[in-house]
């Protein structure tokens, strides 16, 4: 069989021009007055880090060129929108602290709902090159350049643009925020006028770490405590940037019996509008060689997990790994802004806290690879409290730490089930060992009345008292068998203690995962 591939690039359309200072004058004047640049570039003074991400609001009224038979346009209020600059050259000027910048600006949306529900085609960026003065002494960055869009008929859209952003400094701490604006140098009605976005970072460059600085012992106080030995370590060898980086790790949150009073149990309190029940971070930057990380950790609902970035559902945090308890510690801070616009977006309260760790031992129900929980640290009667909150990852994150093991607690009851109704062994007929991946299989699911309802799966979280890892990725444990062999047997002739996960849909809205646990025989099957 032979597979031809074909791959197709896109690249944006790119508007490059020199600045045009009669316009940065027109615009810019008053916020970073115009300086002569130095002929060679400057490489030991920039904005921002050479790809700063961040997020933006606005694009609604941007018609979506790129696919003429969409009605829809280039920004849905749906998509979640991220925005890249990417710095291009730094000139020093003849003004102290004053620098010219070159860079591109590039807005897309991630909207994988559309995708995968609505059969739709990824809209394409939009793509600003932009120039202009940036003072290191006031934080301010003002810019002029252009963008374009273009027709079915291949007609370009030109969008003259004006950036201006706020907080960009040398020197960043984690109430550190640029935000900023990205304005049409068109008059409204022309087809290359579109209304202002509103624009929000999280600076890279130049920071340092300023709570999770000092000692952890008095950051991460006053949670719940956990002994360390029910932990496992997180050895020099395994990097921590590996471990806290997939994107695809969501976290379930559980609230204490009776927390129906948002005010009480939600960190956000009653204007996030629900209780978030789902969890998920987000990498800013991570340094192995002090095990630090910063995350924006975001709390979701069920409904929009694919929602635009919510500024007052983040927190902006740093963490540290904690030797002593072993456990990551993390402070995380509350996000205030403007409705409607990120641009005014500001951090004030950074009482929330945070700590995760890698359970040494697992049991049925309680198999997850990282738990953890999230508490204030102010006293109870104070604004902004709430109560802990646990969380664990869903299933098994597949993070990779090794030596953790399975502890079975109802074992018995389905070995004297089973020990009464075994099957008889034959001769000629070979079953799966109990470590292979045979052992993982797919179900069709029906219901009383025979009905099928969907596909479940099944796998095995343990077999003896060795996690079973459920992706090529992970560190394997190396300390031993999953069984021991008894003297005059063969292996295979053992029952294994062994357990499982299955899951599948009770109805169309509902899911299931069953945990269990058993024997397996490898010679009976």
């Amino acid at each position: 069989m032979f597979l031809v591939l074909s791959t197709t690039f896109y690249t944006p359309i790119l508007v490059s021009s020199k600045i045009d200072i009669r316009n940065y004058n027109k615009h810019c004047a008053s916020v970073v007055p115009e300086s002569t640049p130095n002929d060679v570039p400057e490489f030991t003074t920039i904005p921002f880090a050479a790809k700063q991400g961040g997020y933006f609001l606005g694009g609604e009224d941007i018609p979506n060129h790129h696919h003429p038979n969409s009605s829809r346009n280039h920004y849905p209020s749906s998509s979640r929108r991220e925005l890249f600059i990417h710095t291009h050259n730094v000139y020093s000027t003849d003004a102290d602290d004053v620098y010219k910048v070159e860079a591109s600006l590039i807005l897309k949306t991630s909207d994988m709902a559309s995708y995968m529900y609505n059969d739709t085609s990824p809209r394409g960026p939009l793509s600003f090159e932009v120039e202009g003065f940036w003072s290191g002494s006031t934080g301010k960055l003002c810019m002029v350049g252009s963008g374009s869009t273009s027709s079915e008929k291949g007609k370009h859209h030109l969008l003259p643009a004006l950036l201006k952003l706020d907080g960009v400094r040398d020197s960043n701490n984690i109430s550190s925020l640029i935000g900023g604006t990205l304005e049409s140098l068109s008059t409204a009605g022309d087809s290359g006028y579109f209304k202002p976005f509103s624009l929000l970072m999280i600076p890279q460059n130049h920071y340092e770490y300023t709570e999770v600085g000092k000692a952890l012992d008095h950051v991460c106080t006053g949670g719940v405590v956990v002994p360390k030995s029910l932990s496992l370590s997180l050895k020099l060898s395994t990097p921590i940037c590996n471990v806290f980086s997939r994107w695809d790790t969501a976290y379930k949150l559980e609230y204490s019996s009776g927390c129906n009073s948002t005010s009480s149990c939600n960190p956000f309190g009653e204007g996030a509008g629900y209780l978030p029940q789902i969890m998920s971070l987000k990498v800013i930057q991570c340094l192995e060689d002090t095990q630090s990380l910063r995350f924006l950790i975001e709390f979701p609902s069920y409904a929009d997990y694919y929602r635009p970035f919510t500024p007052n559902t983040t927190l902006v945090a740093e963490a540290s790994w904690d030797v002593n308890k072993n456990q990551l510690c993390v402070v995380g801070c509350r996000i205030f802004n403007a409705a409607n616009s990120l641009k005014k977006s500001r951090i004030e309260d950074c009482s929330v806290r945070l700590s995760f760790r890698f359970p040494a031992v697992w049991s049925i129900g309680h198999t997850s690879d990282i738990v953890g929980h999230i508490w204030s640290n102010k006293r109870e009667n104070d604004p902004g409290y709430f109560n802990t909150i646990m969380f664990r990852s869903y299933e098994n994150a597949g993070v990779g730490i090794p030596g953790s093991k399975y502890e079975y607690t109802v074992v018995d009851k389905a070995r004297k089930s089973c020990t009464e109704k075994q099957p008889r062994k034959s001769k000629g007929k070979r079953h799966p060992d109990a470590n292979s991946n045979d052992m993982k299989f797919n179900m069709v699911v029906r219901n009383s009345k025979r009905r099928r309802i969907g596909w479940g799966s099944s796998e095995p979280i343990a077999v003896g008292d060795q996690i079973s890892r459920r992706n090529g990725f992970v560190i394997s444990s190396s300390s031993g068998a999953a069984y021991s062999p008894v003297k005059g047997e063969t292996n295979n002739s053992i029952p294994l203690n062994i357990s499982y996960s299955m899951s599948f849909p009770l109805n169309e809205s509902t899911h299931v995962e069953v945990f269990s646990e058993g024997i397996y025989d490898a010679e009976t099957g």
